[in-house]
């Protein structure tokens, strides 16, 4: 393994609280290291006066979520932002402003991690907050941030929608675009696969806008939804993937669109490929169903799944080729999708707090975050500016067997949709029940 900056170790929210008690500064994580910021040119900034950039320390605060369905989320995305700013440190190790990350695991309770934020703003302990939870339910930090002058970017996966309400100058989102991704797959699948589907899920999943953004996309490119059938809901919904699977045969679809995670996502795929279905009716799925991690569980069971996402190990350009070997060689294992969304986010932080000089400038650093993009793995990732929500090229996957492995391989980018689309303003508009948790939060 090459020599790396270590990677700092997440405090609980207990221990990070009591250390701010008794020294009044920020926590420095044993292994966190301070950090040259580098240069991320745009089309619309000009090239940055290094002479005029201040040698302050930028101070990032990464709120870490438990997952029993991923446990593997916090690390991966703590070491995408670790890998960030270590690639920072070698290539420009003279620039300043330098940076430090404090990575704090608050549980897995929303209430926990907006009262851990905050902590953080309000004890001046970070110029920048980033981190895994709700972008709505953040929404209640909105006075606090402008008080303190304190931005703040969600980094999830994008399950859920930005409701028109919830829309704050202080907060911004970088996520994995699932929502948006499955809204693309839904038009797809209608024009291209089959005009008459069904929707198999689980309640956990069900609490989330994906579905409905699937749905969405499906019936506005043509197609018909038979049946949504949840598999655990306390309400009509099935106990088994065997009687999920008697339903979907009872209604004879000509697609079926399936949205599980964790083992909920193993035993549902396994189970379509034994019924037969899989020769019959095609099966497409969230990303989370046929993720990475659970392919070799799975094993040939996923062969010809389709689904929509922002990224896939195998996408063929130059920077996530050179994230994939930088991240193996610095870990020593293999990057998923949080720890693209980690790396991603830092670097939106990074190139706007080295076009802005630091934060000694709190607002020309806000603005410039307002208006970062950055050319990473998934593309070209830009702040879309009604939502402040960073948006990434849409692509289209199919597991494929590669020797005696599996794994989503890029078929095509779809088109995505514009802010102004009927089927975006709907989904925005649309009122839902739902969790409050970020996905895989649980």
């Amino acid at each position: 393994m090459a020599d790396e900056v270590p990677i700092p170790v997440a405090v609980s929210r207990r221990t990070f609280l009591r250390r701010v008690a008794m020294g009044g500064a920020i926590v420095l994580i044993p292994g966190a290291a301070a950090l040259a910021l580098r240069a991320v040119p745009t089309d619309t900034t000009p090239p940055i006066q290094h002479s005029s950039v201040p040698s302050e320390t930028l101070r990032i605060g990464l709120l870490l979520p438990q997952s029993q369905i991923y446990p593997q989320l916090s690390q991966s995305l703590l070491r995408g932002f670790q890998l960030a700013l270590t690639e920072s440190s070698v290539r420009h190790v003279a620039l300043e402003p330098r940076a430090a990350l404090l990575p704090v695991d608050y549980g897995k309770s929303p209430a926990q991690a907006l009262s851990t934020a905050r902590e953080l703003v309000t004890g001046r302990q970070v110029d920048v907050l980033s981190g895994l939870f709700s972008r709505n339910h953040a929404d209640s930090l909105e006075s606090l941030l402008r008080e303190h002058q304190t931005p703040l970017l969600v980094s999830d996966i994008g399950a859920n929608t930005i409701s028109t309400h919830n829309k704050s100058p202080y907060i911004m989102r970088s996520s994995l675009g699932f929502w948006q991704s499955n809204l693309a797959l839904g038009q797809w699948a209608a024009q291209q696969v089959g005009q008459r589907a069904v929707i198999s899920t689980s309640f956990y999943e069900s609490g989330y806008d994906t579905i409905h953004a699937f749905r969405s996309g499906f019936e506005h490119g043509g197609g018909e939804i038979l049946a949504t059938i949840s598999m655990g809901a306390p309400y009509n919904g099935v106990a088994t993937p065997a009687e999920a699977l008697a339903r979907i045969e009872s209604l004879n679809p000509d697609v079926v669109y399936a949205a599980y995670s964790g083992q909920d996502a193993i035993a549902f795929v396994r189970s379509y490929a034994e019924s037969g279905l899989h020769n019959r009716v095609p099966l497409l799925g969230t990303a989370m169903l046929v993720e990475e991690q659970l392919l070799p569980e799975i094993g040939s069971a996923a062969i010809g799944i389709r689904s929509a996402f922002s990224w896939a190990p195998s996408l063929m350009n130059p920077q996530n080729q050179a994230f994939m070997a930088a991240f193996a060689a610095h870990t020593g294992t293999q990057a998923d999708a949080f720890a693209v969304l980690g790396y991603d986010s830092a670097n939106l932080i990074l190139a706007a707090a080295q076009f802005s000089g630091g934060v000694h400038n709190r607002e020309r650093f806000h603005a410039a975050l307002h208006n970062s993009r950055f050319d990473g793995p998934r593309g070209n990732l830009v702040i879309e500016p009604t939502y402040l929500e960073a948006t990434a090229p849409i692509y289209l996957r199919e597991v494929r067997q590669q020797g005696s492995s599996f794994t989503n391989q890029v078929a095509m980018q779809l088109d995505a949709l514009a802010e102004h689309d009927p089927r975006v303003v709907e989904l925005r508009d649309t009122l839902r029940s739902g969790w409050t948790n970020a996905y895989l939060c649980v």
